[in-house]
């Protein structure tokens, strides 16, 4: 299950299920968009449901894709709201991210040629751009949205970057 409809989520997810075949396949029920009267009916290949009170049709064992990316505060409502209904988040990771030794949680999407180093601190619910880096000793928590190439630095294992939730960075460097 998927919100708001975007093309690289689609792009990713397709990636993952050629890539891995029977390991890890995903199937895409649709989409959710509390917005859905003003999208088509169909994007991408994939309907749109409706809104969110529709997830109540589907069995709490399903995955859950949160892509909104435009607004971290209304990304971690919608993550809030369907957490407390009891739903589990998928962790989204694109081939051609390596996350060997990297600490993770729920919910995070790595789209395509996202770096990440070992020893990488990611929470929950966060969003990786494509071609954006995290440097070895980053430790990033929740709700965040590390925007295209987007380059936060190492730091030594007593510093943490990152330490608060609800950024939105885009196209910046952080040493």
């Amino acid at each position: 299950m998927l919100f708001r409809s975007n093309p690289t989520i689609i792009r990713t997810i397709e990636d993952i299920n050629k890539n891995f075949k029977k390991e890890i396949y995903y199937e895409v029920l649709g989409f959710l968009d509390n917005k859905y009267n003003s999208l088509p009916n169909n994007v991408y290949g994939h309907k749109i449901l409706g809104g969110f009170e529709m997830i109540n049709n589907f069995n709490k064992k399903i995955g859950i894709v949160n892509t909104v990316a435009s607004n971290c505060d209304a990304r971690e409502e919608v993550s809030n709201y369907f957490s407390n209904m009891g739903f589990n988040f998928e962790n989204i990771i694109h081939p051609s991210v390596n996350i060997n030794h990297v600490k993770i949680g729920e919910g995070n999407i790595f789209y395509e040629s996202s770096m990440v180093h070992p020893l990488v601190e990611i929470g929950s619910n966060n969003i990786i751009s494509s071609m954006a880096g995290i440097a070895h000793d980053t430790k990033i928590l929740n709700n965040n949205f590390i925007g295209p190439n987007t380059y936060i630095c190492g730091r030594d294992r007593k510093s943490t970057r990152l330490n608060s939730s609800h950024r939105c960075i885009s196209y910046a460097v952080f040493c």
